[in-house]
């Protein structure tokens, strides 16, 4: 079976344009007949089977569509649906990583919530009473002392000074450690 480009474009779903540009670049193979008034390019159906993989020998009813190796362009309906259907898909993904973090989200603040709601182990008073115990047992302590350096030994034959006592730190600020502690705090 012979085909005019027109039938073959009609018959793969392309423009005529497209079938010429195809034999021009070698992918089509097709045959002038001079017998016609002006002369046609002709196609046979086995050179559209092979490029195309669509029998043209089959009604457009009968063909299958799917099964074959090479298929016919997608027509620009048929791109613009496959683009809308993989912009949908790729926007569930999206919407479902979204909404997961949301949740996480939700459940980390349910848990502060909780955090901040609960009962709190130390009350002021607990605190108060904390401070004064510490303030007592740093005023019962002896201050400690604090060694003064001695100088480095002579090598001469001078008789060594007696040994310097160690005096004790000065003694540390009266004012209480729980006063300071409010201090800070006002």
């Amino acid at each position: 079976m012979i085909l005019t480009i027109g039938q073959t474009a009609k018959a793969v779903g392309l423009s005529k344009t497209s079938i010429c540009k195809h034999i021009e670049n070698g992918k089509l193979s097709a045959s002038w007949n001079h017998t016609t008034n002006p002369p046609q390019r002709e196609i046979d159906a086995s050179e559209i089977m092979r490029v195309y993989g669509v029998d043209v020998t089959l009604p457009p009813s009968r063909r299958p569509t799917g099964d074959g190796k090479k298929q016919s362009a997608d027509t620009p309906l048929e791109m613009v649906v496959k683009a809308k259907d993989e912009t949908i898909a790729a926007l569930k993904a999206e919407n479902e990583r979204l909404v997961g973090q949301i949740e996480a989200k939700d459940e980390q603040i349910a848990a502060a919530n909780r955090l901040l709601a609960a009962p709190k182990a130390d009350s002021y008073a607990v605190v108060l009473e904390r401070l004064q115990k510490m303030e007592r047992e740093f005023a019962s302590q002896e201050p400690a002392a604090t060694p003064v350096e001695t100088p480095p030994a002579k090598t001469s034959v001078e008789p060594e000074p007696a040994a310097q006592e160690i005096t004790p730190a000065p003694a540390p600020n009266r004012s209480s450690i729980l006063e300071r502690f409010f201090r800070k705090r006002a």
